[in-house]
């Protein structure tokens, strides 16, 4: 789809065949507009997972924060969490059985968060670089956070940032 006339998106239904034919073995996919989980979801071959997630960037900062396990009528009914302060977005997401992990927590003008405040942290990131890549990894581990890695693929040009060797368990 068309965004703003600039950026051209992978549709959301071409999204688990394109993944599976860059060769990942036991993809997952998220994905945060309700229209796209559904089509990528309707879309997934066997042994596909797609998640409804949120990406969750508060007004005054530019941390972001990844939501897995939401659920459509929390999204619909939610409200407006960009105003909420992360330790109570990390109560809101314990109350719910939610997981919240720090995006990219190494990328230049991101603050970290207090580790109290998240469940785990994005160790990999397709567009960050090894060397932050490598810092998140070691935060991860020194405060006992689950991991997650993610490719931040949008577009068939972006398909280098997916990377098989970056499992997290």
């Amino acid at each position: 789809t068309e965004n703003g006339g600039q950026i051209r998106y992978l549709n959301p239904g071409q999204a688990p065949k394109a993944v599976f034919e860059l060769g990942s073995e036991k993809p997952v996919a998220a994905d945060f507009y309700l229209s796209g989980y559904r089509r990528m979801k309707a879309a997934a071959p066997d042994g596909f997972t797609v998640l409804l997630g949120m990406e969750l960037r508060h007004y005054w900062t530019a941390n972001d924060y990844l939501i897995y396990g939401v659920t459509e009528s929390f999204v619909k009914n939610a409200g407006n969490l960009m105003n909420v302060w992360e330790p109570e977005v990390k109560a809101l997401c314990e109350q719910n059985g939610f997981l919240i992990y720090q995006a990219h927590p190494f990328r230049v003008g991101i603050r970290r968060t207090d580790p109290k405040n998240i469940d785990g942290v994005e160790v990999y990131n397709g567009k960050t670089d090894d060397r932050r890549n490598a810092q998140a990894l070691a935060w991860a581990k020194e405060n006992g956070k689950l991991m997650v890695s993610g490719s931040d693929f949008h577009t068939r040009s972006e398909e280098h940032t997916l990377n098989s060797s970056h499992r997290c368990i």
